[in-house]
Formats: structure tokens, sequence, C-alpha cells
């Protein structure tokens, strides 16, 4: 049986381990990465089924990770949940503008309902 393949993007090592920890409990097979570059490499080299995206990350923000997901034929109907602190509207506004299929607040994300909520969009 096969796993659903979530990559993180997401710079803070202990947020990658407690999120790696949370999802492979929920039978997803997870790989975190720790900058957009490395997002993008990652995604690239095998398709997950969702992409989970911080916003503030080093080299390339998730922002503009969304940008370039969206322009890549291969990419650009890729399942992205934002994963981010950022509270202003106009950031959630423009991670949802950027094709975002939500967006989650790391402070609220270890829970049943993140879990429910990741396999609506497998």
């Amino acid at each position: 049986m096969a796993y659903p393949y979530v990559v993180i993007g997401e710079d803070d090592e202990d947020c990658g381990q407690i999120c790696t920890a949370f999802l492979e409990r929920s039978g997803y097979e997870v790989l975190v990465v720790k900058d957009g570059e490395e997002v993008l490499k990652a995604i690239h080299k095998r398709r997950p089924d969702i992409l989970l995206l911080d916003l503030l990350m080093p080299k390339k923000n998730g922002f503009d990770v969304l940008e370039e997901i969206r322009k890549d034929q291969k990419l650009k109907d890729l399942k992205v949940v934002v994963f981010s602190n950022l509270q202003r509207s106009d950031d959630v506004d423009k991670a949802m503008s950027l094709g975002a299929k939500d967006f989650l607040y790391k402070s609220l994300f270890l829970n049943e309902d993140a879990g429910k909520k990741l396999r609506e969009y497998l």
C-alpha cells in the first residue's frame, strides 16, 4: 500500500520534526526541506501528493515558491497548503490568490482537524 507523500517546506528544525512525527503517525510519508530552493528541487524530483509550505523561508520564500509552481506546466495543479504563523489577512489573501488550497496556522496544525483536512485534498 502506498502512503500519501507530503513535502514540507519548513526551515525550523523542531517544527519540521514535530510535523513529521504527527504526519507519519497519520499514515503519511514525509520529506522536510529547509528552504524554498530545496522545495522546488524536491517537488521536481518526486512530485508529492501535497506540499505543506511555510511562507518565511531562506533563499526563496513561500510566495515565490507558489508563483514558480503555478507557472510550471508539470506542477501548476500541485496541491499546496500554506503552513505559517503569519496572521495578516493580506498574507492569507496573497497565498490563496497564488493557488494555495488552504492556509493553516502552525500553532493550530497539530490537532486531528489538520490531519483530516489534508486527507480531504488527496
